[in-house]
């Protein structure tokens, strides 16, 4: 029986392959006259050209508009640049999007509502230009980021509650306000500049980043590092489902609610250099058992709030705060700052440097030792166990510790 050479069976295989092969998607036509991009059935109106770079405009109730694959090229030298704001406005007929390595600038809620865009959105490196809210509330489940935007706009991906994964690129070092608000879903970043499941590059975060309103599931389980971190807004990362979070000194000022209401946030950690902490910075996190605060502090905002539960709570105090710096007037509400408050009751206190806590202690007002506040010794005994009374007649001890660490424990 006569045998196939095994090159000659390959060829022909390959051959019949290419005979089968799914033809590549036809390149765009556009007309001039008629301002229209035509590919197949799918006809786009109102797109205007300067020179060869054409801008799409209205197309908001564009019934044709199905899978729009805009990366097929266009034909006699033309190439989408631009989309209008409000190009796509509620268009609910697109189904898939698929933007071209040629686009410059998406214009503001170029995409907004335009719900049942599903799978994939590849956000492409030419891309420098972004409206507000372009992409607010698809129904992506996967994005990936180019390396044209150094940042993610100002409520980029509001809302687009499907989707899971980011592909992360390390030209991008901030989110813009509310630029994954709402991201219910959102389980993990991935690629260049992440660690750990969450970019570890990020210099600045804007207000409610990270916020996903009650949706506790969004990030969850991730322990986040931001050693990088020099500015942030206020509600960054509110209801969302981190188990731990490391901020390095760069930011001076942690916003208020920063983690309000991360209901399983276990560890919280701030490096010296950090000098303020907002109102209810980890208010009603109901988990949180270990808190890390730098000696540089000057300023503290009511930061826990009500309804701790039974469990225990670690303050760690790097350090012990400068009286002539520390503002101990920031205290406020009915939550409990470092020092004062109503709900959580501190059991033990732990230092090394007896003559620095024993200078802090004689600094705090005499308003502070109420019924429900922290009584702070006025004689400290570093190498001594002995106790003091707080509020309800509960002991608290203190213990030898290495230098330049007090802790506070509930």
């Amino acid at each position: 029986m006569k045998t196939t050479p095994c090159h000659v069976l390959r060829t022909a295989l390959m051959g019949a392959a290419a005979a089968f092969a799914i033809p590549a998607a036809a390149e765009w036509s556009y007309d001039p006259s008629a301002q229209t991009l035509t590919q197949g059935s799918v006809i786009l109106q109102n797109v205007t050209a300067n020179g060869t770079k054409l801008t799409i405009g209205n197309n908001k109730s564009n019934a044709t508009a199905v899978a729009l694959d805009l990366s097929t090229g266009v034909a006699d030298g033309y190439e989408i640049a631009s989309i209008a704001a409000s190009a796509f406005d509620g268009n609910k007929n697109v189904t898939s999007l698929v933007l071209p390595e040629t686009l410059v600038s998406v214009g503001q809620s170029a995409f907004i509502s335009c719900s049942n865009i599903g799978g994939t959105l590849v956000i492409p490196d030419s891309l420098t230009t972004v409206g507000n809210h372009p992409f607010y509330g698809l129904g992506i489940r996967e994005l990936r980021l180019g390396s044209g935007l150094s940042r993610v706009g100002n409520w980029m991906f509001y809302n687009c509650g499907k989707l899971t994964n980011v592909v992360w690129n390390a030209a991008v070092t901030g989110v813009n306000e509310n630029g994954f608000y709402g991201c219910k879903t959102l389980a993990s970043f991935e690629g260049p500049g992440t660690d750990g499941g969450f970019p570890t590059n990020i210099v600045s975060l804007g207000g409610r980043a990270f916020n996903t309103e009650g949706y506790s599931s969004a990030l969850s389980g991730l322990d986040v590092r931001l050693p990088l971190l020099a500015s942030c807004g206020g509600d960054t990362f509110r209801a969302s489902g981190l188990r731990s979070i490391d901020v390095g000194g760069g930011l001076e000022s942690v916003p208020g609610n920063f983690l309000r209401v991360c209901l399983y946030l276990e560890s919280a950690v701030f490096n010296e250099g950090t000098k303020n902490f907002g109102d209810g910075m980890v208010g009603w996190c109901t988990s949180i058992t270990n808190l890390v605060v730098p000696a540089t502090i000057v300023k503290v905002g009511a930061i826990v709030g009500p309804s701790w539960g039974a469990r225990t709570l670690h303050v760690w105090w790097n350090g012990v705060p400068d009286p002539a710096q520390f503002n101990f007037s920031s205290a406020s509400g009915d939550n409990w700052s470092l020092l004062r408050g109503k709900t959580p009751t501190v059991h033990h206190v732990r230092w090394k440097d007896g003559e620095k806590w024993k200078a802090f202690a004689a600094a705090i007002p005499a308003d502070y030792a109420t019924d429900n506040a922290l009584v702070l010794p006025a004689e400290p005994k570093p190498n001594a166990v002995g106790s003091w009374g707080l509020g309800g007649n509960q002991p608290v001890q203190w213990f030898d510790l290495p230098s330049g660490t007090v802790i506070l424990i509930r």
